[in-house]
């Protein structure tokens, strides 16, 4: 993790201390109550923001919706219309999809990066957990996991930690 994101978010922490503002730990949330539009959009933001050489001359960005578990219709497409801030078209498509397609090249190299979701956990204190990837290329990708809790009953990103990367 940068320097910068410590610090950055050290301060969010400690803006959320000063002003009293709490981390609602909702033990009511279910998996049916969950937003999943604004919780992927979240999680697919900060898996953007990891490692951004592989984003590099990015031609778009597949996701991989199947791996988006329980998400409906207008959560994905709201996920869609979030992530079209980066100027690249926002595709559904898994590596075999893209595969068959042609759109994976020597060493499985793609022109754009691929998110999927490897697990999604409710955690019995209201947080979320969400593990997943961004691959750029077969030795060009990110294994993240991403917890958010709510605050003032807007999700929000409480850490983003790297698990691994090829």
């Amino acid at each position: 993790m940068s320097i910068f994101r410590v610090k950055l978010i050290s301060f969010i922490l400690m803006t959320l201390i000063i002003s009293g503002c709490a981390i609602d730990n909702n033990t009511d949330e279910t998996y049916e109550t969950l937003d999943y539009g604004i919780i992927y959009s979240l999680v697919f933001d900060a898996f953007i923001l990891e490692d951004e050489g592989l984003n590099s001359d990015m031609t778009y960005i597949a996701i991989d919706v199947e791996s988006m578990s329980r998400a409906k219709t207008d959560e994905v497409t709201y996920v869609f219309e979030q992530l079209s801030k980066y100027g690249v078209e926002v595709i559904d498509e898994s590596f075999e999809s893209l595969k068959s397609k042609g759109l994976v090249g020597a060493g499985n190299s793609l022109e754009g990066i691929l998110l999927e979701v490897s697990s999604f956990e409710l955690t019995e204190d209201g947080r979320v957990v969400v593990n997943g990837s961004k691959s750029r290329s077969g030795d060009g990708a990110i294994f993240l996991e991403c917890s958010l809790i709510k605050v003032d009953g807007v999700w929000t990103l409480g850490y983003t930690d790297v698990k691994m990367i090829s």
